[in-house]
């Protein structure tokens, strides 16, 4: 029977312990030195996206604002029938009568009339839209745009010389411009320009066939030879045209 040396099972006991210990404290803290670094770029980096969408967030705002009023604008000059301008001491005043307007609200259906202003709302200057209803008199506006201080406006139509511009447009003036550049000035002096295409300029296309002699005689042989191939068909003049024709 052996006889244990308990200097050795104490060392022994010792060493294991060691072995169970997890962290030194110069792990700990070159684990704590890298968290931080960590958490710092993390937070680093959502600080920075942060600055951009404040940043973004404005021209966001403003970007959405001038779709909103190109897209308005271009569908109510969509169906417009006549327009002019005048000057008062809030600036250009552009008014316009449309046909056929389709609008969800009932009241504003059918025919209309209205302008495009500078208004005085709560203080502040606006760039409005103003309609009305030639069927029950009601009126709507709708602001646009805020913070604008003027409008100008440029009328381009097309003449034998090429392209001309004007600035005002007098009342039943025929033709109809092929498009109006329109530039809000803000109050802080920026510059939004906008362009709008005027697709009903009351000049219709007619379109007309005429054929020649020689023409309508081929037709003519086309027709009887049909007719003698099938005499069962019924064939019409019109249709044995157009299918010549294609």
């Amino acid at each position: 029977m052996t006889r244990q040396n308990p200097v050795k099972n104490k060392i022994s006991l010792q060493s294991e312990s060691a072995a169970k210990r997890l962290f030194t404290l110069l792990e700990v803290l070159i684990g704590l030195s890298l968290a931080s670094i960590l958490l710092g770029a993390l937070f680093f980096a959502l600080r920075t996206q942060s600055i951009l969408a404040k940043k973004l967030d404005p021209a966001h705002h403003q970007v959405s604002a001038e779709v909103h009023v190109q897209q308005v604008i271009s569908k109510t000059l969509l169906k417009l029938t006549s327009f002019y301008t005048s000057k008062s001491q809030k600036g250009l005043i552009l008014y316009f009568t449309i046909r056929d307007q389709v609008d969800i609200h009932p009241n504003f259906n059918g025919s209309l009339e209205g302008y495009l202003s500078i208004e005085l709302v709560d203080g502040c200057s606006c760039f409005c839209l103003t309609q009305k209803s030639r069927i029950n008199h009601k009126e709507r506006r709708e602001i646009l745009l805020r913070d604008i201080k003027d409008v100008r406006c440029e009328f381009l139509s097309e003449t034998a010389e090429g392209w001309k511009a004007t600035t005002s447009w007098e009342k039943e003036k025929e033709p109809l411009p092929c498009f109006i550049y329109l530039t809000t000035i803000s109050c802080q002096g920026d510059e939004i320009p906008f362009v709008f295409w005027l697709s009903n300029r009351n000049k219709p296309i007619l379109y007309s066939y005429n054929p020649s002699p020689r023409l309508m005689i081929a037709h003519l042989r086309l027709l009887q030879k049909a007719v003698l191939k099938d005499k069962s068909a019924n064939f019409t003049r019109n249709g044995i045209l157009r299918r010549s024709l294609i």
